[in-house]
């Protein structure tokens, strides 16, 4: 098909060009260049209960669209979210307060082919209780399937679900169940974050830094880490998810960072859990 052909030629102009400009042993997320779609090689396509085509295009693309929509901008799309995710996600930035990338996941996730990506073209204005639960079916199969992690090794798989039909009453709407989301997403050992043109989240060592805008609106998945008491403190219900995966940590002198061990104590005072 011409729209499978346009993927292609812009996943493999795409790599040769970020190799070229960072030139570096950083893998690039999509591999559908390796792929012949024509002989289906992958291909899983079928029609969900809410009208929707899903198409498995390669092991860890996965695009949702409605009956008979029109995919021609999936190309620009994609080419869009690669350039944020290597140019400005993956790279450091002088406003973080702090040395490292955006995000220090995405980089050793990227090397490791761990990430996986679905296009949800179907979720345009749905409603805040359908978007909540269409992200979490995204949370339970992501936990079903992706790598867990270990007592002693973080687990690099991760899952960007981009939302490029969405507009700013969408965006409004991701951020009304964006705690929610960060609930559920803690009862299952999973972290969860939110990107859109509009959002007002900010870096943990900078509040004057708007860290999470994006061009295409965006929910990430992975699985819970060490550092994620920087963002895990403020609930009681959220410091206990954590501490039970990561007090081991702690006591065996795994954490070096002062701020994550000033935090993690504090924290643990504050809500008063068990002793370690």
């Amino acid at each position: 098909m011409r729209e499978d052909a346009a993927i292609l030629e812009v996943f493999s102009r795409h790599d040769k060009n970020i190799a070229k400009q960072h030139q570096s042993k950083l893998k690039l997320p999509f591999r559908i260049s390796d792929v012949d779609i024509d002989q289906n090689e992958f291909g899983i396509v079928h029609m969900s209960s809410k009208g929707t085509v899903v198409n498995q295009l390669e092991p860890h693309v996965r695009i949702v669209t409605l009956e008979d929509a029109d995919e021609r901008r999936l190309p620009r799309d994609v080419t869009t979210i690669q350039t944020w995710l290597s140019d400005y996600v993956g790279r450091p930035n002088p406003e973080l307060g702090r040395k490292g990338p955006v995000c220090p996941f995405i980089p050793p996730a990227m090397r490791a082919d761990a990430v996986d990506y679905v296009f949800r073209y179907d979720l345009i204005r749905d409603s805040e209780e359908d978007l909540f639960s269409e992200l979490l079916g995204e949370f339970e199969e992501f936990d079903r399937t992706a790598e867990p992690a270990s007592l002693t090794r973080t687990s690099l798989a991760s899952r960007l679900v981009v939302l490029p039909n969405t507009d700013a009453a969408a965006w409004l709407a991701i951020d009304n169940i964006y705690e929610s989301l960060k609930d559920a997403a803690v009862m299952r050992g999973l972290m969860v974050a939110q990107f859109h043109p509009n959002c007002e989240v900010r870096a943990v060592r900078n509040e004057a830094f708007r860290v999470a805008k994006s061009p295409l609106a965006a929910i990430a998945i992975r699985r819970m880490a060490p550092h994620d008491i920087l963002f895990l403190g403020n609930t009681a219900e959220r410091f206990r998810q954590y501490e039970e995966r990561f007090d081991h940590h702690y006591t065996h002198g795994r954490i070096h960072d002062p701020l994550l061990i000033q935090l993690y104590s504090d924290t643990h005072a504050k809500f008063a859990t068990t002793s370690r």
